[in-house]
């Protein structure tokens, strides 16, 4: 097979590829663009300062490593987890309001 495209593609001849076809789920899937809240942006810098991890966090505050990603990017509220995470972390509660906003 591969000796008759060599000799037909030295000749000139134009193949023509049958495109991919695209899987079901993923590639199908389109994503909005949604602000990432400031609770997130806040979450994650904080992150940075105590050198720890997302995973960390969500083992220390005892919930899952996707839900966490979830709530720091705005899909999920986390309602039930923040004033755990702004204890572990040691963000200033003063600032807990303005978190709840989005960029």
């Amino acid at each position: 097979m591969q000796k008759t495209c060599q000799r037909l593609i030295s000749q000139g001849a134009l193949i023509k590829l049958a495109p991919k076809k695209a899987k079901k789920g993923a590639s199908s899937v389109k994503t909005k663009n949604k602000p990432i809240p400031i609770f997130g942006i806040k979450v994650k810098k904080r992150l940075v300062e105590l050198n720890m991890t997302q995973r960390e966090l969500a083992n220390t505050v005892k919930m899952n490593e996707n839900y966490l990603t979830d709530v720091l990017n705005g899909r999920r509220s986390g309602k039930k987890y923040m004033d755990k995470i702004i204890q572990v972390l040691g963000i200033d509660e003063k600032h807990y309001q303005s978190m709840r906003e989005v960029v």
